[in-house]
């Protein structure tokens, strides 16, 4: 007899993480052992999820024998390149990292694994799940942003618009507070978040010089305007005309400056309508000597 006996269920040399069953076979088979320990019969189990080097040594009556030495590590090794990536700071540039790691679990034998060994495997795929779910969703809310905030233009947004563009700035805001951004999308959200901002301060623009035309205008009533007004009135109009026109009132903004200005014009006419007065009455006075 000079055939080695055959050792089944294992490869030399190769590295496994969840329990073996192995078969040593010959037809003049003597003894099996795992370690240096023999074991009973010639079908045994190894033990995964461990960090060990099993040496296996199959030996028949004549001597012969085979050896192979197999690995067996921790199924929690399998994750170890994403040990440290959480839903709190993961970013689109893991995705194959989490890939590799998802299919190197897919890829393990686990015919004679024990449940606790699948609940671990099961349990770095379900990380691998939720960590490409952040991905996905932050990925959709970097989308939802950009295109909501494309929607809008600075020459034309309204105040009407305010809370629609706070609401983004709100949600640049809470993507860029998070660690979920790649350089490169951190970026294009900042450059983003300032034209947000460059909206919001045209608003404000726009509001405080509609409120101090508005106010401007309070000063001033029919009974009581004099010609010494004459010049800040117009100056007011011409800013009414400067605000109508943008294209950033709403219509009821541009309806109330319309109002406003037909009630300067209004107030300019009493102003030439005493100017004539005071001219026909000088006019008068020098008919007479």
């Amino acid at each position: 007899d000079t055939t080695a006996p055959a050792v089944n269920g294992v490869e030399n040399g190769k590295t496994y993480c969840t329990t073996q069953k192995v078969t040593a076979g010959d037809k003049n088979f003597d003894t099996v052992t795992v370690n240096g320990v023999k074991q009973q019969g010639v079908e045994f189990l190894l033990d995964g999820n461990t960090d060990k080097t099993y040496t296996i040594t199959a030996t028949d009556k004549a001597g012969n024998s085979t050896t192979v030495i197999v690995t067996m590590k921790p199924i929690a090794t399998l994750a170890s390149s994403i040990d440290n990536i959480t839903q709190s700071n993961v970013k689109s540039s893991d995705t194959d990292t989490i890939k590799t790691v998802k299919d190197a679990v897919a890829a393990i034998d686990t015919v004679n694994a024990t449940d606790a060994e699948k609940q671990a495997l099961k349990a770095i795929t379900d990380k691998c799940d939720a960590l490409k779910k952040k991905i996905a969703d932050t990925k959709a809310e970097i989308a939802a942003v950009t295109d909501g905030v494309g929607g809008y233009d600075n020459a034309t947004v309204k105040s009407s618009d305010k809370d629609a563009i706070d609401a983004l700035a709100a949600r640049i805001d809470a993507l860029l507070a998070g660690d979920n951004l790649t350089d490169t999308e951190r970026a294009s959200l900042t450059e983003i978040g300032k034209t947000v901002g460059d909206m919001l301060n045209k608003l404000s623009d726009i509001k405080k010089e509609v409120a101090d035309v508005t106010e401007g205008f309070g000063a001033y009533d029919k009974k009581t305007v004099k010609s010494s007004d004459e010049t800040d009135i117009e100056a007011l109009i011409a800013r009414i005309d400067a605000l109508c026109a943008t294209q950033n009132l709403t219509e009821s903004e541009r309806a109330a400056l319309a109002e406003l200005k037909e009630t300067a014009n209004g107030l300019l006419e009493k102003i030439a309508e005493v100017k004539a007065e005071i001219k026909a009455t000088a006019d008068g006075v020098e008919g007479y000597d």
